[in-house]
């Protein structure tokens, strides 16, 4: 399997009509003016025709490891976490992801709004064994850290991630994939077909 960082970089386009994923080249998201969106883009296309400039979406990068941790520790202070733990999770969630980013074991994408990455999304693959949900495959997709900054907000961009994720995963030969959604995602997640489950924790 090719490295990540060998893989090309899927297009986020405006205007041109094309699937919102489309196979093989994996993740082309494209933008329709307003009026003339597809039912498979819903209301993400017309909302990013109206009100961003052009997006450019790229592969995770080893460069982005601050970028990553940043998102990560603002998304769980949203969520309502404990600035103090989060800082500690964060000195020790820095040295885990960097290895990780690297080698491709953690993957992704970020959406550029000329050298700001205003959105991002990470990807893994878990080990896993044979399950009712995935009865051939030892493993299964992951999904994290998935963050918009505040001013691209309520603009489509978690669809258009989540769809690249999805490509994603199915182009890898995943078929099965998991995420913890925060409240303010769940709405994005299930309107995208993905459903609770029985899973329980337990901190010892």
């Amino acid at each position: 399997m090719p490295r990540d960082s060998d893989l090309p970089d899927p297009p986020l386009s405006r205007g041109k009509p094309a699937p919102a994923v489309c196979m093989p080249c994996m993740a082309r998201i494209c933008i329709y003016p307003a009026g003339l969106t597809r039912p498979s883009i819903k209301r993400s296309a017309q909302v990013l025709a109206m009100n961003v400039p052009p997006l450019t979406t790229r592969r995770l990068l080893p460069s982005d490891l601050e970028m990553i941790c940043t998102h990560r520790q603002a998304m769980f202070l949203e969520a309502g976490g404990d600035p103090a733990q989060l800082r500690l999770m964060s000195e020790h969630f820095r040295p885990w992801l960097e290895p990780r980013l690297r080698d491709g074991r953690y993957f992704g994408f970020a959406l550029m709004d000329a050298h700001q990455a205003v959105a991002a999304i990470g990807l893994m693959s878990l080990d896993w064994p044979p399950h009712p949900s995935h009865p051939t495959q030892g493993e299964r997709g992951y999904v994290l850290n998935v963050f918009i900054e505040p001013a691209y907000r309520r603009r489509g961009l978690a669809t258009a991630l989540m769809q690249l994720a999805q490509a994603e995963f199915t182009q890898r030969g995943i078929s099965f994939a998991v995420l913890h959604a925060t409240e303010a995602g769940r709405p994005v997640y299930e309107g995208l077909g993905w459903r609770p489950t029985a899973e329980m924790a337990k901190a010892f």
